[in-house]
């Protein structure tokens, strides 16, 4: 099974931190534009990294069979925006509109099971398609309702941090030798198991507790 998203409301705030917390981090002021853009480009590729999308929206994901017009299989799906913070309805051409208490969520995980009148969890069945209109995601820093997990944002803040400092520099430049006459040491983008990445190796390890693993 596959799905598409559709964003209904977008996020008006995509930034992991904000430039007052980079400011006072740094114990620096000023500088608003310059710091603006490093937690624009930190969070861009933080997002990237993670693969998926981190700001609350309110979105429809329409789910359809992978093979053939019908679809009867697993008692759950997994909606890709998460934490899901609210589901305001789901239909199917094949039961129509659910009414509240005909499904339960796992709001951290994404995890939506469709409940019988039994109560028990019951395959999701369709032809073509089925939507899930739902809110998820989280509320950045800067916002009222703040709910983004202060460890992502120490992420960002460390990224943001390595960055401001590296304008002059390879930020991917480990250590500098001189003896015999220079030797420079470089970060090679390659974590345990054979992954690479392009962050900082203190960043891209402080990330590991929030990527997906998804079948």
């Amino acid at each position: 099974m596959r799905s598409i998203i559709t964003v209904v409301t977008p996020a008006t705030n995509e930034r992991l931190t904000t430039v007052a917390r980079i400011q006072s981090d740094l114990g620096i002021t000023g500088n608003d534009a310059e710091i603006g853009t490093a937690i624009d480009e930190a969070s861009s590729r933080i997002e990237a990294e993670l693969g998926y999308h981190l700001a609350l929206e309110s979105v429809i994901e329409t789910f359809r069979p992978s093979h053939g017009n019908y679809y009867n299989g697993s008692s759950s799906i997994l909606l890709e925006r998460t934490p899901v913070v609210e589901i305001t309805a789901i239909s199917s051409d094949t039961n129509g509109a659910l009414v509240d208490g005909e499904w339960v969520v796992d709001p951290v995980n994404g995890l939506v099971l469709w409940i019988d009148g039994a109560g028990m969890a019951t395959p999701w069945r369709f032809y073509t398609a089925m939507t899930v209109t739902y809110s998820g995601g989280w509320v950045m820093p800067g916002d009222p309702g703040r709910t983004l997990p202060p460890a992502l944002e120490a992420a960002a803040v460390a990224y943001c941090r390595s960055l401001l400092s590296s304008r002059d520099r390879d930020p991917m430049l480990r250590s500098v030798e001189i003896p015999g006459v220079i030797t420079r040491d470089y970060y090679s983008g390659n974590r345990a198991g054979g992954e690479s990445s392009l962050l900082p190796p203190d960043v891209a390890t402080m990330l590991n507790p929030f990527k997906r693993v998804r079948v």
